[in-house]
């Protein structure tokens, strides 16, 4: 599953995500793709949304 993610500056690139988290993270956590929404789904508390993210992406 790639890693979903929300950018806040549109210039990101899915190369600078994976670098920014092979520097921060273990090797088997960096995810191998990125893939940028425009908004990550949410409940009315605010929490991300797993089914809703499922649904977006066919599964």
């Amino acid at each position: 599953m790639p890693a979903v993610i929300q950018p806040t500056d549109p210039e990101s690139t899915a190369v600078q995500v994976i670098a920014c988290a092979k520097a921060k993270l273990a090797p088997y956590k960096v995810p191998k793709t990125v893939e940028f929404v425009a908004e990550i789904p949410r409940n009315a508390a605010t929490k991300l949304s797993r089914s809703a993210m499922v649904e977006a992406r066919g599964g």
